[in-house]
């Protein structure tokens, strides 16, 4: 019995915990308050093959084309201790400051990316061409970490 009620007082705490983390990030944030989608691809009708990763709060997808077709759907849910290690990097970083576009001149055969991210009243739009923007790098391999069996 006694061990029977240790388990859950420590179930109770680690419980209480989580939703504290929740409704922490919630209350900072409010209701839809991050929002990532970052997506690569070649954006021509007759080459429709690209990559889509979507954060929405804690739910993650990840989406695969190739020829129109999608070939690969996976879903997680983001821990609270991700997220705000997520969401610590973006406070901490200068993505909002970022410039709308980022392009070579020169390179002409490579795919697109965009890049769109909301953080509570905060939103950015990036398009990226043939270029490594090392902030937008970093955040998306901890992102990319999360998705099952990804390999990029």
């Amino acid at each position: 019995m006694q061990r029977l009620r240790l388990f859950n007082i420590s179930f109770l705490l680690i419980t209480l915990s989580v939703l504290n983390c929740s409704s922490r990030i919630d209350r900072e944030y409010g209701k839809g308050y991050f929002i990532i989608k970052y997506n690569i691809g070649l954006y021509t009708p007759d080459s429709p093959e690209s990559e889509t990763i979507t954060v929405t709060n804690s739910t993650l997808t990840y989406i695969r084309k190739e020829n129109g077709a999608i070939v690969s759907e996976k879903h997680a849910t983001l821990s609270d201790s991700i997220l705000i290690t997520i969401i610590s990097y973006i406070k901490q970083s200068e993505i909002f400051s970022l410039k709308d576009n980022y392009f070579d001149p020169e390179c002409m055969d490579a795919p697109g990316q965009e890049f769109y991210i909301k953080l509570g009243d905060k939103e950015k739009l990036i398009s990226i061409h043939c270029v490594e923007v090392g902030s937008i790098r970093y955040l998306m391999a901890m992102i990319e970490k999360q998705i099952p069996d990804y390999h990029h």
